[in-house]
């Protein structure tokens, strides 16, 4: 937008004053210690019991400090575990449910007797 009739304006003076500066500072930070100090209750009443009446998260030695797993995968067995269990579980009768009469069969066995079922027809 240059041309011959075009002239820029002239420069601006920014009248800041440092008082002014100061007071918005001044209220910001006071509005972030009004909000700490109101969300310090809410995080204390959301923490287990055992955690809000000991300065340290979680105790020493243990594996899982407040809801984190800790241990190390090499000597973490969880795993290993519930998949031998399941294994079990699918290899074995057993009951899942005794008042209600379901059982579980093993999972060669349950194959065997959908297969020998005949097959409904569809409607």
């Amino acid at each position: 937008m240059s041309g011959p009739g075009f002239h820029p304006p002239p420069p601006q003076r920014e009248d800041v004053s440092a008082r002014r500066v100061l007071a918005v500072l001044g209220a910001v930070l006071t509005l972030f210690a009004l909000s700490v100090w109101a969300t310090v209750p809410i995080l204390r009443a959301g923490a287990p019991a055992e955690a809000r009446e000991s300065r340290v998260p979680g105790e020493v030695g243990h594996a899982t400090v407040g809801r984190v797993n800790q241990e190390p995968f090499d000597l973490d067995t969880r795993a290993e575990e519930l998949r031998e269990r399941q294994r079990h579980q699918l290899s074995s009768y057993g009951w899942v449910d005794r008042d209600a009469g379901v059982i579980h069969v093993p999972i060669e066995r349950a194959v065997e007797l959908l297969l020998q079922q005949e097959p409904e027809a569809p409607e």
